[in-house]
């Protein structure tokens, strides 16, 4: 089961580095340089594919009847990380008020990935 949540996290972490490097590419951001709106607004569409995907792999990897603990692992882990990521926000320059929009949509995008997976393979059975 822990592996199924660790692989959750490693693929959302994959999607979501990818997806800012590639929108930072496209956008010419530097290092320091003010963002525009339209950035923010990829950057937080990036973070919800990336907790979907997250999901979705948990899901997908979890044992038979322990999808539900392996769910909530997950989002512990995602709530723990971004408390760490608000409680340092004013060093890295990003606004609490994003901090925790993307963690709510992050959430969301989370719950989706699960249900996206039971909606493609449905239950499987504990024996």
């Amino acid at each position: 089961m822990l592996l199924s949540v660790a692989a959750g996290y490693l693929a959302g972490t994959l999607a979501v580095t990818a997806g800012t490097w590639a929108a930072s590419t496209a956008f010419g951001m530097r290092p320091g340089a003010a963002v525009s709106p339209k950035y923010l607004a990829v950057i937080v569409a990036i973070n919800i594919l990336g907790a979907a995907a997250a999901g979705y792999v948990c899901a997908r990897m979890a044992p038979a009847g322990r999808l539900a603990l392996a769910a909530v692992l997950l989002v512990v882990l995602f709530l723990t990380l971004a408390l760490i990521s608000a409680r340092t926000s004013a060093e890295t320059g990003q606004a609490r008020p994003y901090v925790a929009l993307v963690t709510l949509l992050g959430l969301i995008g989370m719950l989706a990935g699960v249900m996206v997976e039971r909606a493609m393979h449905g239950r499987r059975s504990a024996t």
